[in-house]
């Protein structure tokens, strides 16, 4: 039996060491294989060829599948400057398949911007190497160059409209306010002039943050209670120009149910209103948090709402820290909010 057993192993060993020697032989034939196909493909090339038949080269020898490495010497060798940016590009395509991000844009950059209008896989360089790069959100600066780059130079190849509107919003990622509204600008004049909509864009609310931008934010206030006193003095002195110095444009004259609609303030007319004897509540009405402030007051001549609750919102203006966090009134409600 021991002799038997000992045959055995020593056939195992045998046919394990004849694997691993065929298994190797295959692999060195492999290699040997792709070199002499290498080869063959580097025999097909030479540099005095035009732009369009080396990209044609690059197309039909990446269809074999080589390693990205062996392309790499020749971005080296070529003393075409377009081409290189060719090769760089189609690196970066490589490794943005493999999803390796950080490889595919330190390639995307080595692309020449001169080099953007040339057509790779029937798009130009510039076009595609923007497309991608606006999607990374790690590399803001970066993408508020693409976004630049794509709407002046390959506008009827992207959603214009939509693209100024996603870069008016990384600039206010960035606090970069001024650049934002800069675009917003444009937005609103090619909408005008093209007749563009898009669903997906509140261009009135583009227009108010336009014109906010602009406006002198006088009604603002760091001091709630200072903003009130000097509303509660306009109206007790019946002073209607300096009343309406406190009240936005975006100013909101609603009941607490939703489903009534809402009033504009000059529809409301608010001087005559005016009873003799408006009274504020020395307190905040318990709906009130510490970004929005509800005050009741009484006294006022209209029939069935004679308790209005003026409408205090704490200012979410990160780009501007003079009135970040300040206080403006915002509105006036009417009924009850239980």
């Amino acid at each position: 039996m021991l002799k038997i057993r000992n045959i055995l192993i020593l056939m195992i060993v045998i046919l394990s060491c004849l694997f691993s020697c065929g298994r190797e032989n295959m692999l060195n034939g492999l290699n040997q294989y792709q070199n002499t196909l290498w080869i063959n493909a580097m025999s097909l090339y030479n540099e005095d060829m035009t732009l369009d038949a080396k990209i044609s080269w690059l197309e039909n020898t990446a269809k074999l599948e080589y390693s990205i490495d062996a392309f790499l010497p020749l971005t080296i060798q070529t003393r075409d400057d377009a081409f290189r940016s060719c090769l760089y590009f189609f690196i970066s395509d490589f490794y943005w398949q493999q999803n390796e991000i950080p490889h595919a844009v330190f390639y995307m950059n080595k692309v020449r911007s001169e080099d953007y209008n040339i057509l790779f896989d029937n798009s130009p360089l510039g076009s595609t190497v923007g497309l991608r790069l606006i999607k990374l959100k790690e590399y803001p600066e970066l993408r508020i160059c693409m976004y630049k780059m794509l709407l002046e130079r390959f506008p009827d190849r992207v959603d214009e409209l939509f693209l100024m509107y996603e870069l008016s919003q990384l600039y206010k990622e960035q606090y970069d306010m001024k650049s934002a509204v800069e675009v917003m600008e444009q937005m609103v004049r090619i909408s005008a002039k093209n007749k563009m909509k898009d669903d997906r864009i509140d261009m009135a609310r583009i227009r108010e943050e336009i014109n906010f931008f602009y406006s002198k934010k006088d009604w603002i206030y760091k001091d709630l209670n200072k903003l009130i006193n000097n509303i509660k003095y306009a109206i007790d002195t019946r002073n209607r120009k300096l009343l309406y110095s406190f009240i936005p444009d975006a100013f909101t004259v609603r009941f607490f149910d939703p489903t009534i609609p809402q009033w504009g303030v000059r529809e409301l007319s608010i001087p005559s209103r005016w009873g003799r004897n408006i009274r504020f509540s020395p307190k905040f009405a318990e709906i009130s948090t510490e970004d929005e402030v509800y005050l009741e007051t009484t006294g006022w001549v209209f029939p069935q709402l004679t308790t209005w609750y003026f409408y205090f919102k704490r200012v979410d203006y990160p780009y501007d820290n003079n009135i970040n966090g300040g206080w403006e009134w915002k509105g006036i409600y009417f009924g009850s909010w239980m």
